[in-house]
């Protein structure tokens, strides 16, 4: 008897899997603001600095102003929860799927690390490579296109040179990373 025919399985990557470790960093820096006003101040001053450290606050500010968030697997979390600021007293309420709710309870719940001035920085420096390189492969795969007119093909390749000036930042790596 011949075996059976092999089953044909196809795998699908969760949320949860495709979200990067800076989202989770983010998620729950952005989640901190409903999670200060409920449980007191979680806030820590930063070394050197009179200012107490709001991670709420700094994810805020660099993903409103950015948007770095576009096109992440966690985009619609990091929506709601941008959204809501620090009106909501329930955090789980916010997200508008099931699947958002379940990948920010999963986030919650295993928070490996303190949020401190670092780590939400570098989330933010990890955000940016990963959107400059979302950015430059888009740049590339339209300068392959069809029918371009010079000035498009020009701009797209000043964009493209803009793009790999920015990935080349100091200021972008990692600050154990940095080559002296």
């Amino acid at each position: 008897m011949p075996p059976p025919p092999a089953r044909r399985t196809q795998v699908k990557a969760t949320a949860e899997a495709q979200v990067t470790g800076a989202e989770r960093v983010l998620i729950r820096a952005l989640a901190s603001a409903t999670q200060m006003l409920a449980g007191g101040t979680r806030s820590s001053a930063r070394e050197g600095s009179d200012e107490e450290f709001d991670p709420a606050r700094q994810a805020q500010y660099a993903l409103q102003s950015e948007q770095l968030y576009e096109g992440l697997a966690s985009q619609s979390l990091m929506e709601s929860l941008l959204e809501a600021g620090t009106e909501t007293a329930d955090v789980m309420a916010l997200p508008k799927t099931e699947e958002d709710r379940r990948l920010l309870a999963s986030i919650l719940m295993h928070e490996e690390e303190d949020l401190t001035p670092e780590t939400v920085e570098g989330a933010v420096r990890a955000l940016r490579r990963i959107y400059l390189r979302r950015r430059l492969e888009e740049t590339q795969v339209a300068l392959q296109a069809p029918g371009l007119s010079m000035a498009e093909k020009q701009a797209l390749l000043q964009e493209k040179v803009r793009l790999k000036r920015a990935l080349m930042d100091p200021g972008l790596a990692d600050p154990g990373s940095k080559a002296s």
